[in-house]
């Protein structure tokens, strides 16, 4: 799972904190043991929309009858927070 807190001008604040899991609507598959969801992650603007972007790894996803082949998951930033 991936617990997203953002700042502010006076540091972190809750205000608009947000969970993501393979739970979560939107999000691709279902979480499976071992899935590793959010192992690793990467922050870029990867639609050039001006606002960060989040890229969570999956390495341990089975798709297509391959183990552990992995995925990444993007969700989008935008001015209300990260979307799917």
């Amino acid at each position: 799972a991936v617990n997203i807190i953002y700042g502010s001008v006076f540091g972190l604040t809750t205000t608009g904190n947000q969970f993501w899991s393979q739970a979560s609507s939107g999000v691709n598959d279902i979480a499976e043991e071992y899935d590793n969801f959010g192992s690793s992650l990467a922050v870029q603007d990867f639609n050039g929309d001006g606002y960060d972007d989040l890229a969570i790894g999956v390495p341990g996803e089975d798709l297509g009858g391959i183990l552990d082949s992995g995925a990444t998951n993007i969700l989008y930033g935008s001015a209300i927070g990260l979307v799917v």
